[in-house]
């Protein structure tokens, strides 16, 4: 809350200086609704992208029977009672190990080293991480992300100057701004 507090002016005259000419609904609207909805689909998307890799490390860990996963990471074995029910369609077959070991294989042809759990690995390691596990477009999706989160920096630097000039001004505005 205390972040709120400290940029809440800084919002607030930026809003109030684009919003000039517009009814007090429309300003209430579009500040709702599109952070709203952006929101949404931020956490639909790289949520369930994160959500997937974890459940997916989670079940082939499980299955590799590994100890020790990619970036010499232990891996977190608590949930691989959860796949009980993957050992149960295999009961009746003779060589349970080999049809585990060649399951695993078939989905990490590299072993257990290909293996990231993201709730294993350090807080600013996990975005990154997300994004890599797209191949194709992985360093051009963490250039992207790299570069909005300069530009979100210098905005917000660049804001906060705009709002020191205007109150050492006492709101008047001279010249082109």
């Amino acid at each position: 809350w205390g972040w709120w507090v400290s940029w809440s002016p800084v919002v607030g005259m930026f809003i109030a200086r684009i919003s000039r000419g517009r009814t007090v609904g429309e300003v209430i609207n579009a500040s709702l609704t599109g952070p709203v909805l952006y929101t949404f689909c931020w956490f639909a998307i790289f949520g369930g992208a994160g959500l997937r890799m974890e459940r997916a490390a989670v079940i082939d860990g499980c299955l590799g029977q590994c100890q020790v996963i990619a970036n010499s990471v232990p891996f977190d074995s608590k949930y691989c009672k959860s796949t009980n029910n993957l050992r149960r369609a295999w009961q009746g077959q003779e060589d349970q190990d080999q049809v585990r070991l060649d399951l695993f294989l078939s989905r990490r042809p590299q072993g257990c080293q290909e293996i990231k759990q993201l709730s294993m690995l350090p807080l600013d390691q996990m975005w990154f991480d997300v994004l890599h596990q797209y191949k194709s477009i992985g360093p051009f999706l963490i250039a992207i992300s790299l570069l909005a989160m300069v530009l979100s920096v210098v905005t917000t630097n660049d804001s906060g100057s705009i709002l020191l000039n205007i109150i050492a001004s006492n709101g008047t505005m001279k010249g082109n701004a």
